[in-house]
């Protein structure tokens, strides 16, 4: 059994059959400051999840799945996901410093005062998203921010190289 905590309290916000959380069908799920640091995610579905304030910090895994999903507040400092899916997504007030995260989408997604600090995005999809963000010394390299909104966003010392921004 594994159990999903509160990231504060530690009570025990949901238990799901298996040994792992990756793989695992989260859809639709409600969990608000989750913890979720240090976990491997790989191919976990947290589309339309709530998960406003959860804790990521050190997750890793390929292609874990966060479409529509809430995760605003959340804080995903040093995690490691490859081709996670961010489309359509929530994302206010999040943290993603010092994460690497090849191949992310978060095409269409709403990303408002986030912190990408120091992270790396190589080869990302950020089309069409409305992004107001602070890239200082990211990674974006191959980057597709085609027709985004990236007003307000600050890309201080930023690596663009080969990052299509026509229409943005």
């Amino acid at each position: 059994m594994v159990q999903i905590k509160h990231k504060e309290t530690g009570e025990v916000l949901l238990e799901i059959p298996g040994t792992s959380l990756a793989g695992q069908k989260l859809a639709g799920a409600h969990l608000p400051e989750a913890d979720f640091s240090n976990c491997d995610l790989s191919k976990t579905d947290f589309r339309n999840a709530d998960l406003r304030n959860a804790n990521f910090r050190g997750a890793l895994g390929e292609k874990p799945f966060f479409h529509s999903a809430d995760v605003s507040g959340a804080v995903f400092d040093e995690a490691k996901f490859d081709g996670v899916d961010f489309t359509d997504s929530r994302i206010n007030e999040a943290s993603f410093e010092q994460c690497r995260m090849p191949g992310a989408i978060f095409r269409y997604a709403k990303v408002t005062k986030s912190s990408f600090v120091e992270s790396d995005f190589t080869e990302a999809d950020m089309s069409s998203a409305e992004m107001q963000v602070d890239f200082d010394h990211a990674t974006l390299t191959r980057v597709d921010f085609r027709g985004s909104n990236l007003s307000n966003t600050n890309f201080t010392a930023a690596n663009l190289m080969g990052a299509d921004l026509s229409g943005a």
